[in-house]
């Protein structure tokens, strides 16, 4: 797996856990769990891309 690749699959993966955490935090405001849903969901398909990417070049 390349550096660069390997790199953002690292950044996506912790930034899908950080909005996932706000998103399920009661204490947070409504809006603010439905933005950091969204920006999870965004980081989530990022991911699954990246994994197709991965498995399609048969790493």
């Amino acid at each position: 797996m390349s550096a660069p690749l390997s790199q953002a699959m690292r950044r996506d993966f912790a930034l899908y856990r950080e909005h996932m955490d706000v998103a399920r935090d009661p204490d947070v405001y409504p809006a603010d769990r439905r933005k950091a849903w969204d920006r999870a969901a965004n980081a989530r398909v990022r991911l699954e891309r990246q994994i197709a990417r991965i498995e399609a070049a048969g790493l």
